[in-house]
């Protein structure tokens, strides 16, 4: 039970992470830049495209960035932490810990198809993870010298 409380408190922690590393994405990008300027609002396309370069595209950026880079740090330290702090069944738990995650991500891409594979990749590391930090982390028995 105590197992499965900590994992829960960590899938909570990763929603936290989620949450911070908008706020950093936001302030250190263009275009996030882009989204904190208020004056782009009563600009046209051409002069906006000129001072931040094509909002689209700024978009898309941010989005891959978020797939592909700070998903899966999430989720492999979601499944690390598990792997620490868990004693028994560290991979079910660290796929436990992810799911809600990997729903919130799932849904961002409309239930779609690479939203699904996005979601299976983001459960695999978490249980990777868990699984591995938790199997390095005890200790090892001493081998007996034999004389």
């Amino acid at each position: 039970m105590r197992d499965a409380l900590v994992a829960l408190a960590i899938a909570g922690l990763s929603f936290v992470l989620l949450a911070v590393s908008v706020a950093v994405v936001l302030k250190v990008t263009p275009g996030g830049q882009l989204d904190r300027d208020q004056t782009v609002l009563n600009q046209d396309y051409a002069s906006v495209k000129a001072k931040y370069g094509d909002p689209w595209q700024l978009a898309e950026q941010n989005l891959r960035l978020f797939e592909y880079g700070i998903s899966p740090t999430i989720a492999v330290m979601t499944g690390c932490l598990v792997g620490l702090f868990v004693s028994r069944r560290p991979g079910l738990l660290g796929l436990f810990a992810v799911i809600p995650f990997a729903a919130f991500m799932l849904a961002a891409h409309n239930f779609g198809v690479r939203g699904f594979l996005l979601a299976v990749i983001y459960l695999i590391l978490a249980w990777t993870a868990s699984t591995f930090l938790n199997r390095f982390r005890r200790p090892r028995k001493p081998v007996p010298l034999t004389t």
